[in-house]
Parts: structure tokens; sequence; C-alpha cells
């Protein structure tokens, strides 16, 4: 990935320094999306923005997988974007040994994060696991944050956009669907794109939900672009899948993204796109939405969109649509 919006450790330092508040609210979230995007807990709450000063736990996560960043298992978190990062473990390490707030112990994974170098990590985290008072005691820094985002690539972009850095060959869901309902006056909402198609969205969640070998998913409207802003809706309305969705605007990007380890949601919006490499991105964990304005290609992966009611919505130039 030695693209210019690549997020490396050195960018991630800097962000923290020259944006320290922006740096205190995000970084649960980044962390929240990274575990959202390379696993399913079964338990997650990660409290972000505002809520990050509300008390408690930063993060308490249970999950039936691990990897390199994550444990299986229960773990409870704790963040720190400040420059003295071994104080602030230290007093989060005190503070929660001395009061878990109800969390067991000795079968809980304590983890420390930090956004900065953390030179002292390797044996701050030897000296506190050899205390033995939690199951295991682990500590991240800006370097394994680099390491993670390069392997979910979603997040990656998501968050080289937020850190200044940006890449014309994908868009995060919050890009395209920023994109597509501030393209009109007033700003088109979700709630009038998903009306009375309750039911094809939840059948749609359901697909990407499932316990099964990925499809390819087509979605039918009365247009492509509406069937788009559909999709679009529906995944920004699940963290899960956010977390995993990009649209695809070069075919380009689109090689590359199919090599991905972690499964994505992509959907393909550049020009020529003839449809190849579907089964090669669903046979590689993927995905893939393709909106549609034709009943062409029908399979049992489409979701055909319902008219229970008509009202021509004229929002602007840009977009004539019917619900």
């Amino acid at each position: 990935m030695a693209n210019g919006w690549c997020v490396t450790a050195q960018k991630i330092k800097e962000w923290t320094e020259g944006n320290r508040r922006q740096a205190q609210d995000t970084l649960p979230l980044l962390v929240r999306k990274l575990i959202l995007a390379s696993l399913k807990p079964s338990l997650l709450s990660f409290p972000a923005g505002d809520s990050v000063s509300s008390g408690g736990w930063d993060g308490h996560l249970i999950s039936e997988e691990e990897n390199a960043f994550v444990p299986e298992g229960s773990s409870a978190w704790e963040f720190g974007t400040g420059e003295r990062v071994n104080t602030k473990a230290d007093d989060d390490y005190e503070k929660r040994t001395k009061n878990s707030l109800g969390i067991d112990k000795k079968s809980t994974t304590f983890i420390f994060v930090t956004s900065r170098a953390w030179i002292k990590r390797d044996s701050w985290v030897q000296e506190k696991d050899a205390e033995g008072q939690w199951g295991l005691v682990r500590g991240l820094n800006a370097d394994d944050l680099e390491a993670w985002l390069e392997q979910c690539p979603a997040v990656h972009r998501w968050f080289a956009r937020l850190t200044g850095s940006r890449s014309d060959g994908a868009r995060d869901i919050e890009q395209a669907w920023g994109s597509w309902s501030c393209a009109t006056q007033p700003e088109c909402s979700a709630d009038l794109v998903l009306a009375t198609r309750e039911d094809q969205a939840k059948e749609l969640a359901n697909k990407l939900n499932a316990e099964v070998e990925p499809s390819v998913i087509r979605v039918w409207g009365e247009s492509e672009d509406e069937a788009y802003a559909f999709a679009l809706a529906v995944v920004n309305q699940h963290l899960e899948f956010s977390a995993r969705f990009l649209e695809v605007k070069k075919s380009n990007d689109w090689d590359i993204l199919l090599d991905s380890q972690q499964p994505l949601i992509l959907i393909p919006r550049f020009d020529n796109f003839t449809g190849t490499g579907l089964g090669l991105a669903t046979k590689r964990g993927h995905w893939v939405i393709l909106p549609a304005s034709s009943k062409q290609l029908r399979t049992r992966e489409e979701i055909t969109l319902s008219y229970e009611y008509c009202v021509i919505i004229i929002l602007n130039p840009i977009h004539v649509g019917f619900v």
C-alpha cells in the first residue's frame, strides 16, 4: 500500500500532536471500527466523541475470535493520546486494578492503546503482566495501529481522509453517503430513501450478516441511482457494515482491494465495469452490491425495491426520485 494516502505510524503521531482534542475523541472510534472490520465480537462497547469523558472503561469487548491485536474472550481497554504515555498507562492500570467496575480481572485482558510512539511499551507490558493481576496485559501503539489499518482497507481510507490524506480511487461510507445525500436541497435523509422499504432493508442486512459464503447482491430500482442510494442508506445504518464498506471508483483500486485478507462490502462504480472479478471477489470473502436499473440477469440474490405508494420527489436537477 505504497499510496500517497497511506497512513503510517509517523502520520498517526503527527495527527495526534496537531489535533489533540480530535485524537482524544477519535481514537476509540478508530479502534472500534478496526475491531468490526476484522472480527465479529459478541459484545462491543467503545464510547467515542463526546462520550469519551462519560466515565467508566474506555472500551469493553468480548470476542470468540482473536487476531494480532485483539485477544480471545473478555478484554477491557483504556486509551491515551498525551505525550506522557507511560504515566497515563500506569495511572489507568492502577485505577482499574483497584476498581475494575465489575469486570473479572483474572479472566480479562487489560489493554492500553496510544496513538503515540510508546517506546517503552514492551517493558511496560512485561512488568504489568508479571504482577498477575489480570489474565493478560497488552499495549498497542502507533506502529500497531499502522499495521492494523493495513489489514482493514475500508477503515484505512476513512482514517486517511480524517488525517488529511485522500484517495480518489475508493470512498468510505461517510464520503459516499454524504456526497449523494448532500447533493440535494434540502439534504435527502436515509428515512426518505428507506421509506416503505423496511423489508428490503432487512433483507439486504441479513444477506450481509449471513454466516454463509459471500455473494453478489443485485439491488434493482427504478434507476441505478435510486438502488445505489438504498444500498448506501442500509450500510450507513450498521456500523459493522460501514467499517467494511468501500465504493470503488477506479478499476486499479478494484483489483487491489480484491486482495484484502479482511472481508469487504464493495460497490463498483467506475466506468466500463464489466463484472470482471466478481467471482474472485466472492471467492476471497467479499460481498459485492450491484445497483441496477433493469431486471436483466436476475438471480436469487436480487433485491427489488418496493413502491407501496408513489410520490414524485424533485429535489434538484441531480436527483429525481420516486418513493
